[in-house]
C-alpha cells in the first residue's frame, strides 16, 4: 500500500489575514469571488494570475490556513499534528472536531507574510498587542483547519464559547459552593476591581451540562455571538458533543492538587480538554443542520510552569475560600452550586447496564488463543467448536503485544482473521481488553510497575505487572481499549467484552508504588478533610502516631509492629477503589463505541481483595462472570480434616461452587439495584490444574456435574478453559478440552454428554423459565469489608511484619460464610447471597454470618424488616472507624434496639480447649471464637437460646433471641447450624426443595445437594458413593437412572408437575 503524499500548498494561492493569537496567525484563502474589506491586507504567495484564483484546489475549500509564530514553546506543527492524530482525534467523531491537516508551504511564503505583518504594524492595521511577533521561518509546514467562520454565509450566525471545566475539580472542598471555573473568575474579578477595572461576566460551565433546561438557558444568556438565546439553549441542551467532552474530562480527571507530573500525557490531555473552544455555526433556517465543532485542541504541555501554575491557582482558590463563595458579593444564582441540581448532577458515568445486551438462556463457550497455534489449525478448530454446539469464544485478553507491537503502531490482522473465521462458523466473540499483560515496550518506557508489600518492584516477564494507580498505565490502557472499541464496537460477530482478566489475581490489588501512595494521600484528604480529623478518627494519639500532613502518609507496610487498624482498612478501601476506577474508564470507552455489546469481568473464587458488589454497581456490568476451579476450593480452608480433604479431593467441596453461583448472581444484581442478575462462568475447570498444592484429576463425571449445577443455580453461560492444552510456557500442565496433540480429553467427552443428551431434555423447561423473576426464600448477607475486619484484627494468630498481617488466625470470615451457607443447603433451602447494600424485603429469612461494621443502609433496611434474622459472631462490634462501639456491641441501631444483649469479652480458644455450647439438649464442640454474651441490656432481657458448655462459663448464655432476631456469639459448626437454622426456618414457614416444611430432620447430609430452577428440580451427588434420594412427588424424572438413588458424581433432574399447573 502506497503511503499518501503530503499535501502541498499551491504556490499561487492568495491569502487574506483573518486573525492571530499569541502562537499562530490565521489566514483565509482568497478566490475570484472573495470580497476584501481591506485590500491592503491581502498577501500573494507568488503571483497574482487571475486563472489561479479561479482554480482553488478542492482540498482547500472550506479550510483556513494556520501558520506558526516564533515562540518559546517551539513545538513543531509536525508534533502538534501527531499528537492530534494519536491522542485527540480518537476521542471524538470527525464531525465534532475542527480538523487540522499538515500542509507543505511553498518557498518564500513565510518571509512575504512577515513583511506584510511588519507593514501592517506601520499602518496600524495589526493589533498593537501583537506587534513584534512573527512567523517562524524554520517551520516548513502550515495547518489546514476547518473554516468555522460565516464569511460568505450571510444566512448563518457563529457562536463561540469556552466550555472550560464541565465537572467540579477533584480537589474542590466537599462543601464547595462554586465550580472551579466560577471560583477562578470570581478571584480574578476581585483582582480587577482592586485595579479599577471592570468585572468579567460569564456562564457557569456546569449549567451547560445540566439536566434542567432553565440552567442551560441561563448560561446561553452570557454566550457571545448569538442573539437568539432561546434557540442556542435548545441546541446546547443535552448536546452530545458537550456530554462527550464532559465525560472525557471526567476520565482525564487528574488535574487537582495531587495530579500527575508536569510532563505526563495525562496532565497534558486533561489541561487540553479543559481549555478548548466550541464553535457553533447556526443557520437562520431552523430546518438546516447546526454545525458544532471543538477547536483549540493542540495538546498542551505541563512543562514550562503551566502545570505548576494550574496547581498554584487551585491551592489559592481553596486556601482563600473562593470555592466556598465567601469572598464575593455576586448573585448566588449565577455562580454558586447551592440551590440547583444541574450543577452537581453527574451525567458523565457509564450508561446503565442492560439485560438487552445479554441473551438469557443456557450457553456454552470456550477460551481460545489463535496466536498460540499454527494458523492452519484455526479454521478446523472453529469448525469443531461449531459442531460441538458452542456459542461463544473468548479471545484476546493477553494479546496486547500482538495488537500494538510498538507504541502507536497497531496490527489487527490476527483479531480480524479470528473474527472472520468465527463469523464463518456462526460463533460469537467475547473480546478481552488486553490490559492484564502489558507489552515490554510499555514497561520499559513508562513508570507502571507493581510494588509489593515488601517494597519490591516486580519485573516484566509474567502478567499483571502494573499498578492501577499509574497515570501512564491508565492512559495507555484506555488507548488500546479505545482502538479495539472503535474497530470492533459495531462488529456483529462481537457479542461482548471482558474487562482485563482476573483483577487482583496474584495479590496485585494493593500496589505500594509511588503513584498509589500519591493517590492514597489524596483519597485520605478527601475522606477526612484535615489531618487533625484523620488523626482523631484513627486514634493516632496512641503510640504517638499522629501525622503532620497528608503528604507524609504512607500505606500500612514496612512497620515494626501492627499498624493502626483503621489505616489498614482505609488502604483496602482505597485499593478497591483504584481497581474500580481503572475498570470504569474502560467501560466508559466501550459504552461509547460499543453501546449494544455486553460488558463483563471474570472474577475469581474465594477472592475478596476488592469489593465486587461496588465494582459491579459503579462499573456497570451487564452480567457477572467468574472463573470456576472447584479442585482449588479445599485448599481454602485450613480446618478441613484429612478425611474431608480426601473425600473432596477430586470433586471439590459440595457447597463451594454453589456459594459462588449465588454470590455472583448477587454481584450481578448490584448493577441493576436488585438482589440478583445474570451470571455465568468464564473459565470452567476441565481437568488437571497447574497451581493447586496437589495436581489431581477430577472424578469422572464432575465436569458435567459442575456445568449443570451452574445452570441449575440460574447461570446463563459456562465457558471452558481451554480449547486445547498448550504444550509450552507457564500453563503447559493445565488441561484443556483437547490434549496438546489434538485428541479429545475427558472434559470434552463430558461436555458432549451435556450438549447431546442433557440440554435437549431441559431446553423447553429452561426457556419457559427465562422470563420469571427468581428470589430465594433466604438471603445470606456477604460483606467484603467484613472480610478485612476479621483479617486486620482476628484476635488470634501471630503478627508478621514481613507479611503485614496476622498468620494462622483461628477463624476467618470465609469460614463462617461457608458454614452458614452449607447448613442452609443441607436443609434444602433456596439461598441468595447479597450485600448489605441490597434490599432484604421479600425474604422469609435473612442470615448474617458476621457484620462487624453495620452500614447505615443495612440498619435502615433492618429497621423496616419484620422477618427472621440470624446474626453470627462479631456482628455490630465495631464503629466505622474500627473502634469498639459505645456501650459494647452490638452497635447502636435496630439490632441493639430489638434484641437486648451485650458482648463483654471475646476469646479465641484452640480446639483442645474443649469449648462447647448446648442446644436442644445436645452438646456441640466449638473452637476459634467464643464471646461472653449477656442476654440483657438496660433492664430488658432476651431469651437464652444456647448456653456455654465450656468449663469456665458453664451454663452461661452463648446465644440470644427475641422477636425473630437471633445472635450466636461463637464460631458454630455446620451440624449445630443445621439444627438451629432448621428450627428458625420452620418458624418462618419456609419449605424446602421438595415442598416439605423446613426442618433439621430433613438434613441432606454432607454430599447430596438440590437446586430448583423454575419447574426443574436438580440433584447432585458430591460423594464418592451412591446416595439415597428422598421421595420427589408429582414430578417427572428427566435425567437420572432412577428416582431413588443417585450415583457418585451423578445428576438427577425432575420436572415438577405442580409448577406446570
Amino acid at each position: 500500500m502506497t503511503k499518501p503524499s503530503l499535501l502541498e500548498l499551491p504556490p499561487g494561492v492568495q491569502l487574506i489575514y483573518l486573525a492571530e493569537g499569541g502562537a499562530n496567525v490565521i489566514y483565509r484563502f482568497a478566490t475570484a469571488g472573495s470580497t476584501l474589506k481591506d485590500p491592503n491586507r491581502s498577501l500573494s504567495a507568488a503571483i497574482d494570475r487571475q486563472d489561479q484564483l479561479n482554480s482553488l484546489p478542492a482540498r482547500l475549500k472550506g479550510k483556513l490556513l494556520r501558520l506558526r509564530k516564533e515562540t518559546a514553546a517551539d513545538i513543531s506543527y509536525k508534533e502538534i499534528v501527531r499528537n492530534f492524530d494519536t491522542i485527540i482525534r480518537p476521542l471524538f467523531p470527525p464531525e465534532e472536531l475542527v480538523d487540522q491537516t499538515l500542509v507543505q508551504l511553498p518557498a518564500g511564503l513565510l518571509a512575504r507574510c512577515n513583511e506584510r505583518l511588519r507593514a501592517d504594524e506601520v499602518t496600524g492595521s495589526r493589533p498593537k498587542k501583537r506587534h513584534g511577533g512573527y512567523l517562524c521561518l524554520s517551520e516548513p509546514f502550515g495547518l489546514l483547519i476547518t473554516d468555522m467562520t460565516t464569511d460568505g454565509e450571510p444566512d448563518a450566525t457563529l457562536a463561540e464559547l469556552k466550555p472550560k471545566w464541565l465537572n467540579q475539580s477533584p480537589s474542590a472542598p466537599a462543601a464547595a459552593h462554586r465550580c472551579r471555573t466560577c471560583a477562578l473568575r470570581e478571584m480574578k474579578n476581585r483582582e480587577s476591581l482592586l485595579l479599577g477595572h471592570k468585572e468579567q461576566r460569564s456562564f457557569c460551565p456546569l449549567d451547560l451540562v445540566s439536566e434542567k433546561f432553565e440552567d442551560v438557558s441561563r448560561a446561553t444568556g452570557l454566550i457571545k455571538g448569538c442573539k437568539d438565546r432561546s434557540r442556542l439553549a435548545r441546541i446546547l441542551y443535552c448536546n452530545s458533543t458537550l456530554r462527550r467532552l464532559q465525560s472525557l474530562q471526567k476520565i482525564e480527571g487528574d488535574v487537582g492538587l495531587q495530579g500527575p507530573g508536569a510532563k505526563s500525557r495525562d496532565m497534558s490531555l486533561a489541561m487540553t480538554l479543559r481549555d478548548c473552544t466550541m464553535f457553533i455555526k447556526i443557520p437562520h433556517d431552523e430546518k438546516r443542520p447546526v454545525e458544532i465543532r471543538l477547536g483549540d485542541l493542540d495538546l498542551k504541555t505541563g512543562a514550562g510552569g503551566k502545570a505548576g501554575y494550574w496547581r498554584s491557582l487551585e491551592a489559592q482558590l481553596i486556601d482563600q475560600g473562593w470555592y466556598d463563595g465567601c469572598n464575593s458579593n455576586q448573585d448566588p444564582t449565577t455562580a454558586l452550586l447551592v440551590g440547583y441540581v444541574g450543577a452537581t448532577h453527574d451525567t458523565s458515568g457509564p450508561s446503565e447496564p442492560s439485560l438487552d445486551r445479554w441473551p438469557s438462556g443456557t450457553h456454552l463457550a470456550v477460551d481460545y488463543y489463535p496466536s498460540q497455534w499454527p494458523e492452519q489449525k484455526w479454521e478446523s478448530d472453529f469448525a469443531q467448536m461449531r459442531d460441538a454446539n458452542l456459542s461463544y469464544v473468548r479471545v484476546n485478553e493477553f494479546d496486547w503485544a500482538i495488537l500494538e507491537p510498538a507504541e502507536g503502531q497497531y496490527n489487527f490482522t490476527l483479531l480480524d482473521r479470528t473474527l472472520e473465521l468465527l463469523a464463518r462458523y456462526h460463533l460469537k466473540a467475547i473480546i478481552g481488553t488486553p490490559t492484564a499483560g502489558p507489552p515490554n515496550w510499555l514497561t520499559e518506557k513508562y513508570d507502571v510497575s507493581f510494588v509489593d508489600h515488601t517494597n519490591t518492584t516486580l519485573l516484566f516477564g509474567s502478567r499483571r505487572t502494573y499498578s492501577t494507580s499509574s497515570t501512564d498505565y491508565r492512559i495507555l490502557s484506555q488507548n488500546i481499549t479505545r482502538k479495539l472499541a472503535e474497530r470492533y464496537g459495531q462488529n456483529p460477530t462481537v457479542a461482548g467484552w471482558q474487562l482485563d482478566n482476573e483483577f487482583g489475581c496474584h495479590d496485585t490489588t494493593q500496589s505500594y508504588d509511588h503513584h498509589a501512595v500519591r493517590r492514597f494521600q489524596t483519597w485520605l484528604q478527601k475522606k477526612y478533610g484535615t489531618i487533625e480529623n484523620l488523626n482523631a478518627a484513627q486514634g493516632r494519639l496512641f503510640w504517638s502516631d499522629q501525622y503532620t500532613s497528608f503528604d507524609v502518609i504512607q500505606p500500612p507496610f514496612l512497620q515494626v509492629y501492627t499498624p493502626q487498624p483503621d489505616h489498614v482498612l482505609d488502604w483496602y478501601l482505597f485499593s478497591s477503589d483504584m481497581i474500580i476506577e481503572f475498570a470504569r474508564k474502560q467501560t466508559e470507552i466501550l459504552r461509547q463505541y460499543a453501546p449494544t455489546q455486553f460488558i463483563t469481568h471474570n472474577f475469581m473464587m474465594g477472592f475478596t481483595d476488592f469489593d465486587h458488589f461496588k465494582f459491579s454497581r459503579e462499573v456497570g456490568l451487564d452480567l457477572a462472570t467468574f472463573d470456576e476451579y472447584p479442585l482449588s476450593g479445599p485448599s481454602s480452608f485450613s480446618w478441613l480434616s484429612l478425611d474431608d480433604q480426601a473425600r473432596y479431593l477430586r470433586t471439590g467441596l459440595p457447597d463451594w461452587q454453589a456459594l459462588h453461583h449465588a454470590l455472583y448472581r448477587g454481584v450481578a444484581g448490584a448493577a441493576y439495584n436488585k438482589t440478583s442478575g445474570p451470571f455465568g462462568v468464564m473459565e470452567m475447570q476441565t481437568g488437571v490444574l497447574n497451581w493447586s498444592p496437589y495436581r489431581v484429576s477430577p472424578l469422572k463425571g464432575m465436569v458435567r456435574l459442575w456445568t449443570l449445577e451452574t445452570f441449575a443455580d440460574m447461570g446463563d453461560m459456562v465457558s471452558y478453559f481451554r480449547w486445547r492444552q498448550v504444550p509450552y510456557a507457564q500453563e503447559q500442565t493445565l488441561s484443556g478440552l483437547f490434549t496438546s496433540d489434538g485428541f479429545p480429553d475427558e472434559g470434552f467427552l463430558e461436555i458432549q454428554t451435556v450438549i447431546d443428551e442433557d440440554l435437549p431434555m431441559l431446553r423447553e423447561a429452561l426457556n419457559a423459565d427465562q422470563a420469571q423473576e427468581h428470589q430465594a426464600d433466604v438471603a445470606l448477607v456477604f460483606d467484603y469489608v467484613s472480610v478485612q475486619v476479621w483479617a486486620i484484627d482476628p484476635y488470634s494468630g501471630e503478627w508478621s511484619s514481613k507479611d503485614t498481617s496476622y498468620t494462622d488466625p483461628t477463624v476467618q470470615y470465609m469460614d463462617l460464610v461457608y458454614n452458614f451457607y452449607s447448613a442452609l443447603r443441607r436443609l434444602g433451602l433456596s439461598v441468595d447471597v447479597i450485600s448489605p447494600e441490597q434490599p432484604i424485603q421479600g425474604y422469609k429469612l435473612v442470615v448474617v454470618p458476621s457484620l462487624p461494621i453495620i452500614p447505615k443502609t443495612f440498619n435502615q433496611a433492618l429497621a423496616n424488616y419484620s422477618g427472621h434474622v440470624v446474626f453470627g459472631p462479631h456482628t455490630g462490634s465495631k464503629t466505622a472507624t474500627f473502634s469498639y462501639t459505645p456501650g459494647l456491641n452490638p452497635s447502636k441501631g435496630p439490632l441493639r434496639d430489638r434484641l437486648p444483649m451485650r458482648v463483654t469479652r471475646v476469646e479465641t480458644p484452640p480446639s483442645y480447649a474443649n469449648s462447647g455450647v448446648v442446644y436442644a439438649g445436645k452438646t456441640f464442640n466449638i473452637s476459634g471464637w467464643e464471646e461472653w454474651v449477656v442476654c440483657e441490656r438496660n433492664n430488658r432481657t432476651s431469651v437464652v437460646t444456647m448456653t456455654s458448655a465450656s468449663s469456665h462459663r458453664l451454663g452461661k448464655p452463648a446465644a440470644c433471641s427475641m422477636d425473630g432476631l437471633h445472635y450466636l456469639g461463637f464460631n458454630p459448626s455446620v451440624d449445630l447450624l443445621v439444627s438451629y437454622l432448621g428450627e428458625v426456618a420452620d418458624d418462618a414457614a419456609i419449605s424446602d426443595f421438595a415442598g416439605r416444611q423446613a426442618n433439621s430432620s430433613h438434613d441432606l447430609g454432607p454430599t447430596l445437594r438440590f437446586a430448583k430452577r423454575g419447574s426443574l428440580l436438580w440433584a447432585f451427588n458430591y460423594g464418592l458413593e451412591s446416595a439415597k434420594l428422598p421421595a420427589i412427588e408429582n414430578a417427572e424424572l428427566l435425567i437420572g437412572e432412577n428416582g431413588s438413588e443417585i450415583a457418585s458424581a451423578g445428576i438427577a433432574i425432575w420436572r415438577l408437575k405442580s409448577a406446570l399447573a
